[in-house]
């Protein structure tokens, strides 16, 4: 007599929810970049929550992400735009982005942690810098906490370059910094 059973996942062996992950980023999977949609604020609000909260107490003052709600993200969105980054149909990451002193301006770049490192942010990156090229824009921005050294370095890997020192209003000292890179391709000698 035949019994119809259910293959056992192929990571049994490891805990639940590490299970699930590998599981989910063993089998092929529909990726995709798109213009966020209003449904999705929601999605990207817990995304933006999730991969901010380990600045919590690092980063003074605390990061506004930590104060963000579904209307001050919508209210923002009014003025620019962004992507978000789906596996299926859950999204995994976003970021914003607009028009800034005659730049592209990217800030909230948020990658789910148990997603990170497979090179999500540096897609929605080139995303962005491939947008504002298409525009005619010659620079991207974004801002960086000075206290964030990794985050630093990860965009200067990406072509970023310091360009200057800010504070946040309430502080003497620098509090972030300003980097940007060039869109303009450079010639080659010949």
């Amino acid at each position: 007599m035949f019994t119809e059973t259910t293959a056992p996942s192929r990571v049994a062996f490891l805990p639940k929810r590490f299970a699930d992950v590998v599981d989910y980023l063993l089998i092929p999977r529909s990726v995709m970049i798109r213009n966020y949609r209003p449904d999705d604020v929601p999605k990207m609000l817990s995304v933006i929550k999730a991969a901010f909260a380990e600045q919590k107490g690092i980063v003074n003052p605390p990061s506004s992400a930590e104060r963000k709600t579904l209307e001050i993200l919508s209210f923002e969105l009014e003025a620019g735009e962004a992507l978000v980054f789906e596996i299926d149909t859950r999204i995994i990451g976003c970021v914003c982005y607009r028009e800034k002193d005659e730049s592209i301006y990217f800030d909230r770049l948020a990658v789910l942690p148990a997603f990170r490192r497979r090179g999500i942010g540096k897609r929605l990156i080139r995303e962005i810098e491939n947008r504002a090229g298409d525009r005619g824009f010659q620079t991207i921005t974004l801002s960086v906490r000075i206290e964030l050294e990794a985050q630093q370095e990860y965009y200067q890997r990406l072509g970023y370059r310091i360009d200057s020192y800010k504070s946040h209003e309430g502080f003497e000292d620098p509090t972030y910094l300003i980097m940007k890179k060039s869109l303009i391709k450079r010639r080659r000698p010949s």
